[in-house]
């Protein structure tokens, strides 16, 4: 699992599927857009507050992959199961291609707050397949 990087876009997505197979590592996407003003500053806040320490730590047993929004007409395929309507957007991907989206900020009195890290944590392994669970928490 490339540990520290993270794959990109459609081709960095075919690749993870490769390793995941491979592996049976769960797959991360994070899918971020800075052609909106408010989207912009919100994936800006989650790779700068929520993409470190602890999740930084747990996120190097997943592949990561990320993907810049909006699409091309090429890539709408490929991200084809993918449901959103803003980002950030994050997801877990099972081996078995179940697909579970990440919430990193709560959203009280209509404004954004990122998560804590240690609820970021636990959010991606509750959301993790069975095995990932195992291998992430050493069960």
């Amino acid at each position: 699992i490339p540990a520290k990087r993270w794959l990109d876009g459609e081709r960095g997505y075919e690749e993870a599927l490769e390793i995941q197979k491979n592996t049976g590592a769960d797959i991360i996407v994070y899918f971020f857009r800075y052609d909106i003003k408010n989207e912009k500053g919100l994936c800006r806040w989650w790779e700068k507050y929520g993409l470190t320490g602890d999740v930084k730590g747990l996120l190097k047993d997943y592949i990561k992959v990320e993907m810049q929004m909006p699409f091309r007409k090429s890539e709408e395929k490929a991200f084809a199961d993918f449901w959103f309507k803003s980002c950030p957007a994050v997801f877990v991907v099972w081996p078995n291609g179940w697909k579970k989206k990440i919430n990193p900020f709560d959203w009280p009195n209509g404004e954004p707050d990122l998560k804590e890290q240690e609820d970021l944590v636990n959010m991606i392994i509750e959301n993790s397949s069975p095995e990932m669970q195992e291998r992430v928490r050493g069960d």
